[in-house]
């Protein structure tokens, strides 16, 4: 990948906010542009602000970001500068626009990372049903980690064809060049992947061939095949709307007719005739199997098997795990138990109030995070890297 560095700012740059209490100081802080090294505010209300310069802790220089990109600061109180008399701002976050190049795809990405003292890196992976790099799981992430030290790629994942899934090697593939970009503006500092749901397959493919990874965390992660988790997350959505054995008889038949067609064990005529038989069922819609077959299989990974992934991954993992109602919990945590190499590295988590994402309620925004998800992730974190940075010294 080609890119330009841009030229890193010789001083550091430090912002001294004045102004009678209630005046509105707080308002600048809604936006700080970070173009081209220096610090643009608007909003400034009433409250008047000069930029000095001065000493700092630490300042980040950026690496090889692309020409043109666009990157938006957060500013943090500093209340350890005794060097000033008036209440004192400091930059602490950048956010930059970015795009990854990969074979037949250019990846638009966003790099938020503290402009002090980062001490490590992260790339979040995406579930089946959400490719953006906006999602809700991912903002929450590019709020809570740069504060504490840990840069947060984020990118869109390819298109996928029709209604198949990008097959999970391909999505590896996006992955280590997404990571090149990433090393190439934090540099060599210890990295890991977070995912959630399908990405945590990905991680998990990636990790176990990647030694270099320093971490793993992954939320309603899998250790079964995607269709034995497909099997077992329709049934749940059965019982969850009331339905009972007859019910689940059909549906474990209809999902085997699916299955057995994307194998190509079954011809498309004896596969589609079973669907039509039970298309009707007022359960059918929960079955995820369409009505119309398509003429072409297209499920590339449905027999991959995460336990062999598991036993050959060699780095710290955190495994989140709620009540599922799409992930065969019991079942996922003896497998990371019995196939993963050091127990001592490995940290399962449970979350109470939670399903499939970490949230309270069903919740979709970031609001409804759990907070024991967000408290032990962060706890997690520091611990890792703390021992990284102990064995690199």
């Amino acid at each position: 990948m080609t890119a330009e560095k841009r030229e890193a700012s010789a001083v550091p740059k430090r912002y001294i906010v004045t102004g009678t209490p209630g005046a509105g100081k707080t308002s600048l802080l809604h936006e700080a542009v970070y173009r081209d090294h220096d610090f643009e505010l608007v909003d400034v209300a009433t409250d008047s602000v000069r930029a000095a310069r001065g000493g700092s802790r630490g300042t980040h220089r950026p690496g090889a970001a692309q020409r043109g990109a666009r990157a938006s600061g957060r500013l943090t109180k500093d209340n350890n500068d005794a060097s000033h008399s008036r209440p004192c701002w400091t930059a602490i976050v950048t956010d930059s626009t970015l795009s990854i190049r990969c074979a037949g795809a250019a990846l638009p990405a966003q790099l938020t990372l503290p402009v002090a003292d980062c001490r490590g890196a992260v790339v979040l992976l995406h579930p089946a049903t959400e490719p953006g790099r906006d999602q809700f799981l991912f903002r929450h992430l590019a709020r809570v980690l740069p504060d504490r030290g840990v840069a947060v790629l984020r990118y869109d994942r390819r298109e996928a064809r029709g209604d198949q899934d990008v097959p999970y090697l391909l999505q590896v593939d996006d992955l280590s060049r997404a990571l090149r970009v990433l090393h190439s503006e934090v540099g060599p500092l210890p990295t890991g992947l977070w995912g959630f749901s399908q990405g945590a397959w990905v991680a998990m493919l990636s990790a176990a061939a990647d030694p270099s990874l320093a971490f793993l965390a992954l939320v309603g992660s899998s250790a079964v095949s995607p269709a034995r988790q497909m099997r077992y997350g329709t049934a749940q959505q059965l019982r969850r709307a009331g339905f009972g054995v007859e019910p689940l008889a059909e549906l474990d038949r209809l999902r085997t007719v699916w299955e057995e067609y994307q194998r190509g064990h079954l011809s498309h005529e004896a596969a589609q005739s079973v669907v039509d038989r039970l298309a009707g069922r007022s359960w059918f819609h929960l079955s995820w199997v369409p009505s119309t077959l398509p003429s072409n299989t297209s499920w590339d990974d449905m027999d991959f098997d995460p336990a062999e992934a598991i036993s050959q991954i060699r780095c710290p993992v955190l495994a989140f795990y709620g009540e599922d109602e799409w992930v065969p919990v019991a079942e996922s945590i003896g497998i990371w138990q019995s196939r993963f190499f050091d127990p001592a590295a490995l940290t399962i988590h449970e979350l109470p109030g939670t399903e499939h994402h970490p949230t309270l309620q069903g919740g979709r925004t970031v609001a409804s995070i759990s907070p024991d998800y967000t408290a032990a992730l962060t706890r997690w974190l520091n611990d890792v890297l703390g021992s990284a940075a102990q064995n690199q010294a």
